[in-house]
């Protein structure tokens, strides 16, 4: 267990963090003209500190979360590619646990889920579904309840007996509704909000409370209205979008992208009727990017553009913690996993922001494709990013070469000396095997996310 020293503070503030997953960096950045869609964060960077400069771990939802829950590399952790299971002894939320702290963790996202591990070191944690129309009869966790056991024609038969055992019409309703609909495969924000906000109480404090909001992530609300199927991810290599789809693309995640933020500030104009906002310390943050055509890719995952993996990251202290200064050095999503340590064992008012935040170059990874599509020229040993405060450039590791249609000369140089100095850059990223089954229901979901 990882408790309070003796002789630190011990009235701990709450903690709030908030990861709006695929978030790009240049929705939320004071510089730049796309954060006219993000008003309320740009509030909350009025309160507290926008941090330039950020770099995710990976350029998917897994190997994100699994640096931010613990401090460490998708090479590290050993999540990313093939294993999708977090499994570490020890997370943030377990931390915040063993020092007084409720931990609370409410997603909305399929990946992060207990069919994962993610619920690991969490007190509370709570899976929100978009709702059914015929009230709370709801086969998703039936299904889900009953996929450990038995064979196929088990599971099947355990699950028409629930069907025909209570409320039949509802039941029979709301699993042809779950299995034909085209609805979005998750909880859109403004319901998403009531969900994470039920289960925070006064008794709880403090508390530290984690949710993963989806807006921002394909497939966004309109695009069925396209007229057309859209490729994702890997896909989207093989049957890019027409040149009229893509401004349409750009258009609809920026309409998701406010859509979220008038939710969030709706969840800080909550906590403010609750007396939560001013003393708490609040993190907002994009888990990773999205490529909205750039390098002629659209989604994320597999590679390492910096479009992918750049992300968003602002830090509202609670009134007692002195001022976040602008940090311009490279900072990595595991050094927010080294600050939170910090604040949850006591220490918010030590903390040297600088010596956590500052590096003169962060990593990101990636195994190669998390999709079972084959791409050529897709390396299968990996690729690892590298960020300076001023140059961001692609190692290939199949090959060990920094990707140099990317690079100018001079970054090419400065990344190259530092590659040199650093031969363990240029290790190659050992896939895992999968760990476990995940039930038809995540399936489904995960599919309509554009992953297969």
């Amino acid at each position: 267990m990882f408790v309070l020293e003796e002789d630190v503070t011990m009235d701990n503030p709450n903690v709030i963090i908030l990861v709006l997953d695929s978030l790009r960096f240049d929705y939320v950045s004071p510089e730049s003209n796309k954060s006219s869609n993000t008003p309320n964060i740009g509030d909350l960077i009025t309160d507290g500190t926008y941090i330039d400069n950020v770099y995710s771990s990976g350029s998917w939802t897994v190997p994100a979360h699994g640096s931010l829950f613990t401090g460490k590399l998708p090479s590290e952790t050993g999540i990313g590619g093939e294993n999708r299971r977090f499994d570490a002894e020890q997370s943030i939320a377990q931390i915040a646990s063993d020092n007084g702290y409720t931990s609370i963790g409410a997603s909305t996202n399929p990946w992060i889920t207990d069919d994962f591990g993610f619920d690991r070191g969490f007190d509370v944690f709570e899976q929100s579904f978009p709702e059914l129309p015929f009230g709370s009869d709801d086969p998703r966790s039936v299904i889900k309840n009953i996929d450990g056991r038995g064979n196929v024609g088990e599971k099947w038969c355990d699950f028409i007996k629930w069907t025909l055992s209570s409320n039949q019409l509802a039941r029979v309703g709301n699993s042809i509704y779950s299995f034909l609909s085209d609805e979005l495969p998750y909880t859109e924000a403004d319901q998403f909000n009531e969900d994470v906000l039920s289960l925070v109480t006064e008794d709880q404090s403090p508390f530290f409370l984690f949710a993963n909001y989806m807006d921002a992530h394909e497939p966004y609300m309109d695009e069925d209205e396209l007229g057309e199927n859209v490729s994702w991810n890997l896909e989207s290599l093989q049957s890019p979008p027409t040149a009229d789809l893509t401004e349409s693309l750009r258009q609809l995640y920026a309409d998701d992208v406010q859509f979220l933020d008038r939710h969030i500030g709706e969840f800080f104009d909550r906590l403010r009727l609750r007396g939560m906002y001013d003393d708490s310390l609040i993190v907002l943050l994009g888990d990773h990017g999205q490529s909205l055509g750039e390098n002629e890719y659209w989604g994320h995952g597999t590679f390492l553009y910096e479009s992918l993996v750049k992300i968003p990251l602002v830090i509202k202290p609670p009134s007692d913690m002195s001022p976040i200064p602008d940090i311009p050095a490279p900072t990595s999503i595991t050094d927010l996993f080294d600050f939170l340590f910090e604040v949850v064992n006591g220490r918010s008012d030590q903390i040297d922001f600088n010596s956590i935040f500052g590096n003169e170059y962060v990593v990101t990874e990636s195994y190669g494709p998390h999709e079972s599509l084959l791409v050529d020229g897709v390396s299968s040993d990996g690729y690892r990013g590298l960020a300076t405060e001023d140059c961001y450039g692609i190692i290939n590791l199949s090959t060990a070469d920094v990707t140099t249609n990317m690079v100018e000369d001079s970054c090419l140089r400065e990344l190259e000396s530092i590659i040199e100095s650093k031969k363990e850059l240029t290790t190659k990223l050992t896939d895992t095997t999968v760990t476990g089954e995940v039930d038809q229901v995540v399936e489904q979901r995960l599919e309509q996310l554009g992953y297969k």
